[in-house]
């Protein structure tokens, strides 16, 4: 597995979720929730998704973004909400492949941060075969055990990947950050550049 890897996420995981996308790595160069970027796993903060500092339409974008512009794998975590209200997310990132990207996306059929309202993935709709048609090659749909081996087999690949996990809808209860907006652009900066 890569020493190197920057993990950049949304969404809070859901707590019915069994995923831990920071135990995936030993020592990553940086990591982030929410947006946010830090020097290691154990000083993360912990976010508010409704705080206004964190665009969650930007994640994958982001993601893809850092991953065009360096060698180090990225992995974005989002959410299937940001990505149905997002829709040219996919086609980008089909038409702009990475070697070095991995998009996670939460697929919880709801929108967590607004109240659990029900997605279109949580009716009819299927990320994985809306990525396929947007022209993304790797498309890959878990249940939310089965999360860490496909990132696993992601990262040990050379190839973009789009893994959709599939779980159950709920939150968790989490602290608004404090920190001013330009010292998390700092941190994030700072991370993206070690």
């Amino acid at each position: 597995m890569p020493s190197s890897i920057l993990l950049f996420v949304f969404p809070q995981p859901a707590a019915a979720a069994p995923l831990d996308p920071l135990a995936l790595t030993d020592q990553p160069q940086g990591t982030g929730r929410q947006g946010t970027e830090t020097s290691d796993c154990a000083s993360s903060d912990p976010i508010d998704p409704t705080h206004p500092e964190f665009p969650d339409p930007a994640t994958a974008r982001i993601g893809l973004g850092l991953a065009l512009a360096q060698d180090k794998k990225v992995i974005a975590v989002d959410g299937d909400g940001s990505v149905l209200m997002n829709f040219g997310t996919l086609p980008t990132i089909a038409n702009n492949p990475a070697p070095n990207f991995i998009l996670l996306i939460i697929d919880n059929g709801s929108y967590g941060s607004t109240g659990d309202q029900t997605t279109y993935t949580g009716m009819k709709t299927s990320l994985a075969d809306v990525a396929r048609a947007c022209g993304c090659d790797n498309v890959v749909e878990c249940s939310a055990e089965d999360t860490k081996d496909a990132v696993v087999k992601a990262l040990a690949g050379e190839q973009m990947t789009l893994i959709i996990s599939k779980c159950e809808s709920g939150n968790i209860k989490v602290p608004v950050i404090e920190m001013d907006p330009v010292v998390i652009k700092d941190r994030f900066m700072k991370a993206v550049n070690a």
